[in-house]
Parts: C-alpha cells; structure tokens; sequence
C-alpha cells in the first residue's frame, strides 16, 4: 500500500506545512490552512521511503488528489 506524502510549499519552495498519515491509515492529508498571501502555491505529492529498506521499504501504489479552495466571503457566510 502507498504512504503518501504531502507538502505544500511558498513561491520560493519554502515548505509551509507537511503530512504524512492524518488522512487515516497511510493516507497524507493537509486541511484547514489558512494561506498568508495571495500568490503562488505548490503541492508537492510522494511517498514515504522509509528509513531502513528490510522494516520500512518503498511503498507504491494509485493516489489521488483533490484541492478544495474557500475564500474569505465563503468562510464568514452563516
């Protein structure tokens, strides 16, 4: 099974926040962010490798992504 892994990065590649397992099993999920600025953002996706290839090897498998965007107006509205 594929242990995902997600960052998400600044405009410079800077990481501003990272996942691996809170999406459930091993499954990465980042939620509830809130971005500093209006800007360029990148999702970077992978796996985790693991430390030691006998106990923790690389996993793979299918993943997929979704994106859900809520602006400011969004999160006020009753």
């Amino acid at each position: 099974d594929l242990d995902s892994v997600l960052s998400l990065l600044d405009e410079q590649q800077n990481l501003i926040r990272s996942d691996d397992d809170s999406g459930g099993r091993q499954n990465a999920r980042l939620t509830r962010l809130r971005l500093p600025t209006s800007g360029v953002y990148y999702i970077r996706a992978g796996r985790y490798s693991g430390t030691d290839a006998e106990s923790n090897p690389n996993t793979t498998g299918a993943y997929s992504l979704t994106l859900t965007v809520q602006t400011e107006d969004e999160q006020q509205a009753p």
